[in-house]
C-alpha cells in the first residue's frame, strides 16, 4: 500500500516508513555510526563516506531557475549553484529525478519524483524553507518525469509502467491521482500546453500521447518517430508540440497531429562521448532566441523556427539531459553549465 509521512529538515526519517518497495532505512550519517568504537568506527566512517561519494556521482537529470539561483537534481539529491561552485540542499531517501518548483504562499515548495527501480515510484513534496519533505508511493517502479501546470495546479507524473497519471494540487499534497493516458512501455517525459488545455507525453514505445486536459476523451497518438521518444515540450501558444527521440530527430506536430516540421540532421554531429555512435535527443526547451536541443553525445543544437536547419551550439562531455531557461540558458550535463 502507498506510503505517507513527514520528514525532517536534514531529509532523514526518524523511523522507516513503508511503500511499495518495503521498508526503507537511514543511518545516522556522520554523527552517529551505531555505536561502534575503536576501529568499527573507522571502518564505518570510511564506508559511509565511500557510499555517499558514490551517491553523489553521475548526471544531472533536471534543472529549475528560481529567482536568481538554479537548482538541479542529481542521484544524490538537489542542488544549488553552477559548475564546480554546486552545492548540496537536500538529500532524500530516494532517488530523485525530475522536479518542479511552485511557490505557496511565502513558501517555495519542490514537487519531485523518482523513487527506487522495480520497487516504487515516489512523488516528494519538499519545502525549501524549513527542509520538510512528504513523500507518497504512487507505483510500484520509478517516475521518470513530471509536469505542473501552475494557474489551474494540475500535476502530471510520467511512470514506467506507462501510465500518465494527473491530480491537483491544493498545497498540502497533490489528490485524487487518476489515469489520463496509458503508453505500452515507459513514459520518459510528460508536459502541459501553456494554456493548461493539453497534456503531451513521450514513451519508449515510440509514441507522443496528447490529451484533453479538461476531458477524458481518448488521447492523440503521434507516430512519426522511428524511435523511443525522450522528451516533449509545447511551443509557448501552445499550438504546437515538439518532440525528441532516440532516433535523433526533432518533430514539430501541431495539437492536432499535422506533422509540420522535422529536424533530421542532428544525428549527423559527431563530438562528445567517445565510442558513442547514435545521437538521441534527449532534452528540449523554448528559449528567447528560440528552441534548444540537448542530445546524448553532449551536443547542443539551436533549431530553426522557420526552416528544418540547425546548429550546433556547443559539445559537453556527457548527455545533456535537461535545459533550463531563465535571463539565462543552463544545460545539464555532468554539471551544470550556462549556454553562452
Amino acid at each position: 500500500m502507498p506510503g505517507f509521512r513527514l520528514f525532517g529538515s536534514d531529509g532523514r526519517p526518524s523511523e522507516p516508513w513503508k511503500g511499495a518497495g518495503g521498508d526503507f532505512r537511514w543511518s545516522k550519517g556522520r554523527r552517529s555510526l551505531g555505536g561502534l568504537s575503536g576501529g568499527g568506527e573507522a571502518l564505518a566512517l570510511a564506508i559511509f563516506l565511500g557510499m555517499e561519494a558514490l551517491w553523489g556521482a553521475g548526471l544531472v537529470t533536471d534543472i529549475h531557475v528560481v529567482g536568481e539561483r538554479i537548482y538541479a537534481v542529481r542521484p544524490g539529491g538537489l542542488t544549488v549553484g553552477v559548475g564546480a561552485r554546486m552545492e548540496w540542499v537536500h538529500r532524500p531517501e530516494f532517488r530523485w529525478i525530475a522536479f518542479e518548483p511552485i511557490q505557496i504562499g511565502d513558501q517555495n515548495h519542490f514537487l519531485a519524483v523518482g523513487g527506487q527501480p522495480g520497487a516504487s515510484g515516489v512523488l516528494s513534496d519538499y519545502r525549501l524553507m524549513d527542509g520538510v519533505e512528504e513523500v507518497e508511493v504512487l507505483a510500484e517502479d520509478l517516475l521518470y518525469d513530471i509536469a505542473l501546470h501552475s494557474e489551474s495546479r494540475r500535476v502530471a507524473v510520467a511512470c514506467a509502467d506507462g501510465r500518465v497519471l494527473t491530480a491537483r494540487y491544493d498545497g498540502n499534497r497533490p489528490r485524487a491521482w487518476k489515469t489520463r493516458s496509458r503508453h505500452t512501455a515507459p513514459v520518459r517525459s510528460v508536459a502541459f500546453s501553456r494554456d493548461g488545455r493539453w497534456i503531451a507525453s513521450g514513451g519508449l514505445d515510440g509514441l507522443v500521447l496528447v490529451a484533453d486536459a479538461g476531458t477524458n476523451d481518448e488521447p492523440l497518438a503521434l507516430q512519426d518517430h522511428s524511435d523511443q521518444v525522450e522528451c516533449v515540450i509545447f511551443s509557448p501558444d501552445s499550438n504546437s508540440i515538439i518532440s525528441g527521440a532516440r532516433d535523433g530527430r526533432v518533430r514539430v506536430h501541431s495539437v492536432g497531429g499535422r506533422l509540420i516540421r522535422s529536424y533530421s540532421s542532428l544525428g549527423g554531429h559527431r563530438g562528445g562521448r567517445p565510442g558513442e555512435r547514435q545521437n538521441r535527443i534527449l532534452s528540449l526547451a523554448n528559449t528567447p532566441d528560440g528552441m534548444v536541443a540537448g542530445s546524448s553525445l553532449g551536443n547542443v543544437y539551436r533549431l530553426s523556427e522557420t526552416s528544418t536547419a540547425s546548429d550546433l551550439a556547443v559539445t559537453l562531455d556527457a548527455p545533456v539531459n535537461a535545459i533550463a531557461v531563465g535571463p539565462r540558458v543552463f544545460l545539464g550535463g555532468s554539471r551544470v553549465h550556462e549556454l553562452k
